[in-house]
């Protein structure tokens, strides 16, 4: 691929992911729609800068599984990162996601639930335990461009590293889409917004954009976009961050 096109279009991702105003990290881009059934999966490694009021270099490797049979999706997600804070500090964070989807014959809404673990130092976030459930709503589906949404609920514990613990129901509403605009380039995009039910003042908003690149069968160039906004982050923490990645990735 000439260079001069691959620079082109890694300055226009990134442009046009500034303009967007967004959002959360999360796990719904990561679902891989192949229709094909059995086990698929892929693992990335990555290297990235950071500026979020501190220097941070990050270096990522996340596994991802998805299982495929009959009516039922079981995907699985492990994504671990090290951080080096200020040339003289290492930071740790992560998470474990396991999800299930039952796919219903002619239906435009698939049940789902899920449970997940976190952690993140940088955050100031010790552990987070949540579990939810809710339809996942097929807005969109053709060859090229698919859209998804989905107003699912969950239970969320957290406990932060000022020993503060706090339990919370919350909507987790999630409006995503996947474009593959030709053999070479597919973006995706998810947005999540999660309102804190007993005070919606309190709430999250996340938005993440991928962009991959096709080198080969099985390697791409990747390079990702995530905004996220917390109205009452623990303190010390800002309200909005933000992460820029490239990095590659194979897919089998």
């Amino acid at each position: 691929m000439n260079i001069k096109i691959f620079c082109f279009l890694s300055f226009a991702f990134i442009y046009s992911s500034l303009l967007s105003f967004s959002q959360v990290v999360n796990i719904e881009k990561k679902r891989t729609d192949n229709p094909k059934g059995g086990l698929q999966g892929n693992i990335d490694f990555s290297f990235s800068a950071i500026d979020n009021g501190n220097s941070i270099l990050i270096g990522k490797n996340i596994i991802k599984l998805q299982y495929f049979k009959g009516k039922h999706l079981f995907l699985f997600f492990n994504d671990l990162s090290m951080s080096q804070v200020n040339n003289n500090k290492f930071q740790n964070d992560g998470y474990q996601h396991l999800r299930y989807n039952l796919n219903l014959d002619s239906s435009r809404i698939t049940p789902e639930a899920f449970v997940q673990h976190q952690y993140n130092t940088i955050k100031k976030l010790e552990r987070r335990y949540v579990g939810g459930i809710g339809p996942r709503i097929k807005i969109i589906e053709k060859d090229t461009f698919r859209m998804y949404f989905g107003p699912l609920s969950m239970y969320e514990h957290e406990e932060l590293s000022n020993d503060s613990i706090t339990d919370k129901f919350r909507l987790s509403c999630y409006l995503s889409f996947n474009w593959n605009f030709s053999k070479w380039f597919s973006l995706n995009n998810i947005t999540y917004y999660q309102p804190n039910y007993a005070d919606f003042s309190d709430f999250r908003l996340a938005s993440e954009s991928n962009l991959m690149i096709r080198i080969s069968n099985k390697l791409f160039l990747k390079s990702l976009f995530e905004v996220t906004y917390d109205s009452k982050p623990p303190p010390g923490v800002k309200n909005m961050l933000f992460n820029f990645t490239n990095g590659v990735s194979w897919v089998f």
